[in-house]
């Protein structure tokens, strides 16, 4: 996946507002009100920001790392990730999981980086199929925050943008085509390989053995929070009905 790259100059653009942002909030500024009128996340702008609970890998790999180190209250200084600037704030914690808030500004992407991000995505392809490595290329040239292997995945749940991967038979390379994106100018290109596709059939359990590991792990993680509570909290409930009589509370 090949994503278009704004220029210098944009990107210092954007990190000059984030951190006049960053400035207003230390100084006492309204998170959810700055959130609403700068913040270019249409999925949490009109929310003050906010992004809810999520657990460690659910964000780019930069957004992680620092929501997860901040204290709550605490406004960090921007944020660089792919898709731009974060100014972060965690509201709550809890041992597997954080409750955070942002406000992301996003360089200006113009129609000719655009237009780059594709010629390079099928410039890529053809290194491929002239026989470069395609790992050493993914390794080199792919969005780091988007996926670069999909094992067994069901072709009924890819994405429509995906088509050309459906499409495509085993030890195929896909043509290049347009992950869809609110802004065209962002939009990215990909290609694929298909190394092996099968008809749809009984799961077996070499399928699943990640998936189910990562389970397991997640109920272990939900038994100790809820041992951690069992030890931070007391509850007495009484029957008001077997009181003595003429007793108090």
């Amino acid at each position: 996946v090949v994503a278009p790259r704004p220029s210098a100059a944009a990107k210092a653009r954007a990190r000059a507002t984030a951190d006049s942002i960053v400035t207003a909030l230390r100084a006492g500024a309204d998170f959810a009100t700055a959130a609403r009128r700068f913040s270019q996340d249409p999925g949490s702008r009109e929310q003050g920001g906010d992004l809810g609970w999520f657990r460690r890998g659910q964000m780019v790999r930069a957004f992680d790392e620092v929501a997860f180190a901040l204290k709550p209250g605490v406004i960090s200084d921007p944020v660089e990730s792919p898709f731009g600037y974060h100014v972060i704030q965690v509201q709550r914690v809890q041992p597997t999981e954080v409750n955070a808030r942002h406000i992301l500004i996003m360089p200006e992407v113009t129609p000719a980086e655009g237009d780059s991000a594709r010629a390079l995505a099928e410039r890529l392809r053809a290194e491929v199929a002239a026989g470069a490595s395609f790992d050493s290329l993914a390794r080199l040239y792919s969005d780091p925050d988007e996926e670069r292997v999909f094992d067994l995945f069901p072709v009924d749940r890819l994405p429509a943008s995906y088509g050309p991967v459906t499409a495509a038979d085993s030890g195929q390379l896909t043509a290049v085509f347009p992950l869809a994106a609110g802004d065209s100018t962002r939009t990215k290109y990909a290609f694929a390989l298909v190394t092996a596709k099968r008809a749809a059939g009984p799961l077996r359990f070499e399928d699943v053995r990640d998936q189910l590991r990562d389970r397991v792990g997640q109920e272990l993680a939900l038994r100790r929070y809820l041992d951690h509570l069992r030890q931070m909290a007391y509850v007495d409930i009484r029957d008001p009905a077997l009181r003595p009589e003429g007793g108090g509370r």
